[in-house]
């Protein structure tokens, strides 16, 4: 091999290690420019909406836990223990995984989907 093609050869070289050495910075780039701050932003907020909410919660999941079966509790009657406003506690109502209905009595009334699954509606055209 002549000189020059050995010249050649390490330039090529050189070259490729560089783009690999610059792909290598523009990912760790963007994971601790973007992905990292995103990451523990997401991890701030579950901690501070469990500190915040996370009592509230338990009271709500005990309540309902200890329900009479089929019948649920009553709005208010959660509303006064909890002493939350109405949208933050149907906003965690919902987020425990319950629903709202309606007793014959016509009070509202709140129970787990699970225990009172929503029926399908007949079509109509």
């Amino acid at each position: 091999m002549s000189e020059g093609t050995i010249e050649i050869a390490k330039i090529a070289a050189q070259y490729d290690v560089a783009i690999i050495a610059g792909s290598v910075a523009l990912i760790t780039s963007a994971v601790t420019s973007f992905i990292g701050p995103w990451l523990l932003e997401r991890r701030r907020a579950l901690i501070e909406e469990n500190a915040l909410w996370g009592p509230s919660k338990d009271i709500l999941r005990e309540m309902l836990d200890n329900s009479s079966p089929g019948q649920g509790r009553s709005f208010e009657t959660l509303q006064r223990v909890t002493g939350l406003p109405h949208e933050q506690l149907c906003r965690l109502l919902i987020g425990i995984g319950a629903r709202g209905f309606t007793r014959k009595d016509g009070t509202v009334a709140w129970i787990y989907k699970k225990d009172r699954p929503f029926k399908r509606q007949p079509n109509i055209s």
